[in-house]
């Protein structure tokens, strides 16, 4: 396997060793839970870590340690409980009413993970759902949540700008609803932006996940969720995206699909190239494969190593998950980048003329005179964020 530097996205040595912890075996996990807590102030863990206690309450409890020693840790995991109970509820209501609209849903991330890996609600938080339907039914798919008291989660102008075509924006693939007790589910009709050279949806589409979704059981109604393998990329992918908030739940969630459920490593590996994630697939398992002990067969790692990777597209991976511009600068650089190799009118001196209409568009700014207002909004919208990191 190629040694491969890994992205400020991934766990700190710090994080690793946590990680490790819940990880290990039965054997290692009373000694590694002792080194860990020696060492940490638990009013004082980061929020990535902080999530991923419910877990460590879990693991624990194959010790047989008595709940007054852990009570806090046991008091998070019965909060996330109710919390991921309650988020559950919301999602089996909004997929009862899309369904009988025929329109079907293909669960992402945390609740088929909840339900198909982890196999206990309280495993760890998944703090919104999310949800991929056809992006055919996406106008009649938002008619029906505003008609049952969802709302936009970002009731600004500029939000509703943006949301008011959503198909006709090449930067929306999601819009994020709240209810009334504060539930929000992400309503997705596209895993990943659109392919920018070819202008036209990722090959990770809905219809292709769908293709090989699995029938899973949510509450009582019947629904759909991406195969194992897909589950298996999109969280590596994902994961491996976030840095302005960054968590380290793709690195356990990995885990567990590749311990806890069976995964076709021929079908992974087509699929792989299938979807062009080499780059991204094999930063990760090599970290995973080198940091925790995953049933990996060495047959499967030597092939995706084998797996072409382009210099632009390792470029790529790099500049999104060593990023800190979305602190400072939300998406403009990423818009300058599709739009300078892909979109760029006029020339050398007159295309950051061009660049403003076409940035206004795509982020919901109906003229140039209103970009002052909006880059408040969004700083505001930042600040926020950072405080309740």
């Amino acid at each position: 396997m190629k040694d491969f530097k890994y992205p400020k996205s991934f766990p700190t040595k710090e994080e690793e060793l946590f990680l490790q912890m819940l990880l290990s075996g039965k054997d290692d996990l009373p000694k590694l839970w002792q080194q860990w807590k020696s060492r940490i102030v638990f009013d004082q863990l980061d929020k990535a870590v902080s999530k991923l206690i419910p877990f460590l309450y879990l693991r624990l409890k194959e010790l047989n340690i008595p709940d007054d020693e852990i009570k806090i840790i046991k008091g998070v995991y019965k909060h996330t409980w109710y919390k991921n109970l309650l988020v559950m509820e919301s999602t089996k209501n909004v997929i009862s009413l899309l369904s009988g609209e025929n329109i079907p849903v293909i669960l992402l991330k945390g609740l088929p993970l909840l339900t198909n890996a982890y196999k206990n609600t309280g495993a760890r938080s998944v703090g919104d759902a999310d949800i991929l339907i056809n992006p055919k039914h996406v106008e009649k798919a938002v008619e029906i949540m505003k008609a049952r008291s969802w709302e936009y989660l970002y009731q600004s102008t500029f939000s509703q700008n943006r949301f008011s075509n959503p198909l006709a924006n090449k930067y929306i693939k999601e819009i994020t609803f709240i209810n009334n007790q504060k539930i929000q589910i992400d309503m997705h009709w596209n895993i990943f932006l659109f392919s920018f050279k070819e202008n036209k949806e990722h090959p990770m589409s809905y219809d292709e996940v769908f293709k090989h979704s699995i029938d899973i059981d949510l509450k009582g109604i019947k629904c759909k969720a991406p195969c194992n393998e897909d589950m298996l990329i999109h969280v590596i992918v994902h994961g491996a995206e976030q840095i302005f908030l960054r968590t380290l739940r793709w690195v356990l969630d990995a885990a567990t699909l590749i311990k806890n459920t069976p995964i076709d490593w021929e079908f992974l590996i087509e699929r792989i190239k299938q979807f062009d994630v080499a780059v991204e697939l094999n930063v990760a398992f090599s970290y995973l494969v080198k940091n925790y002990s995953l049933p990996v067969p060495e047959s499967f790692m030597k092939e995706l190593s084998g797996l072409p990777m382009k210099k632009n597209k390792i470029k790529e991976y790099y500049r999104i998950t060593n990023n800190t511009e979305f602190i400072l600068f939300g998406k403009i650089l990423y818009l300058w980048h599709g739009y300078w190799l892909y979109e760029r009118k006029g020339n050398l001196f007159t295309s950051w003329y061009y660049f403003f209409d076409y940035a206004c568009k795509s982020l919901g700014i109906k003229s140039k005179r209103q970009i002052p207002a909006f880059i408040m909004e969004k700083y505001k919208q930042r600040i926020g964020l950072l405080l309740n990191r």
